[in-house]
């Protein structure tokens, strides 16, 4: 029956894929089979090092760092981003992180982890979107690795202007001391899992990394959706 309904309603409301626009079949959920199956992954070793660790490499201390996708502008993939950022697809973000958190299982990732951590957006911000896309992101990895989302622990001070078309050096002025820790002794001794969707210079997750120089014993390790 539900099969049946399925079908009756997508004739008139298609379920489009979110990278190609090509209608879904009952079995798909976001993306089509073909364009999941293509996903541009970042593909490595696990004896080696991976390119969101040399992305990182020199600018804080952490234990490991792994990104899921290639982020091409110029590429249809880039439809997952805007989807989920701007068009208000968050169980998109959920979804991708399952599909990320089931690859990183698999190679043990998150046997060390205690908590998961999303990177916070400021109060304004976060009012103006209804939700953050790297917690979403972080349902997923929770999902998969059983580790507990922690959400309300590190916080945005102050709200800052998108990274989008800054420079290097801009990006790092402007996240530069805006994270904070409400309750520092939750994550001593902890091996924290930060989560964000993107990473371009490092700028945000080394300034959320600073945030933790409060917290005494602590490790860090960074999941991003995608890296540029």
């Amino acid at each position: 029956m539900k099969k049946i309904l399925y079908e009756f309603f997508s004739l008139f409301f298609p379920e489009l894929c979110k990278v190609c626009s090509c209608k879904l079949i009952s079995s798909e959920q976001f993306i089509c089979m073909d364009c999941l199956y293509h996903l541009p992954r970042v593909n490595y070793h696990p004896a080696s090092r991976q390119h969101a660790e040399e992305r990182l490499f020199g600018k804080f201390e952490f234990e490991q760092a792994r990104s899921f996708i290639k982020y091409v502008k110029s590429s249809k993939y880039h439809n997952l981003l805007v989807h989920l950022k701007y068009y208000g697809n968050k169980e998109l973000g959920e979804f991708l992180g399952l599909c990320f958190g089931r690859e990183l299982d698999a190679a043990h990732f998150f046997s060390m982890i205690d908590f998961i951590v999303p990177v916070p957006l400021h109060d304004k911000k976060l009012k103006k979107r209804g939700y953050n896309q790297s917690e979403w992101i972080a349902k997923g990895l929770s999902k998969v690795s059983g580790k507990e989302v922690i959400i309300n622990n590190l916080c945005r001070e102050t709200g800052n202007t998108t990274q989008t078309k800054k420079t290097i050096f801009d990006r790092w002025k402007n996240v530069e001391n805006i994270f904070k820790l409400k309750n520092p002794a939750l994550f001593e001794g902890k091996h924290i899992l930060l989560v964000d969707d993107v990473l371009t210079t490092g700028a945000t997750i080394s300034a959320c990394a600073t945030a933790f120089s409060t917290c005494s014993g602590y490790k860090i390790s960074i999941v991003t959706l995608s890296i540029t």
